[in-house]
C-alpha cells in the first residue's frame, strides 16, 4: 500500500512538471511570435 502511494506521488509530480514545461514553452512561443509581429508592424509604420 505504501509503495503504491509513493508511486502515485512520483507519477503525479512528473505529470505536473511536464504540464508546467509545456505551458511555459507554449507561453514563451506565443509571446515570441507576438513580439516579432509587433516589431514588424512598428518597422512598417516607420516606413
Amino acid at each position: 500500500m505504501r509503495k503504491r502511494t509513493i508511486l502515485l506521488i512520483v507519477v503525479l509530480s512528473i505529470f505536473l512538471v511536464m504540464v508546467s514545461v509545456i505551458a511555459l514553452g507554449g507561453y514563451l512561443w506565443v509571446n515570441g511570435d507576438a513580439k516579432e509581429e509587433y516589431t514588424n508592424t512598428t518597422i512598417i509604420e516607420d516606413e
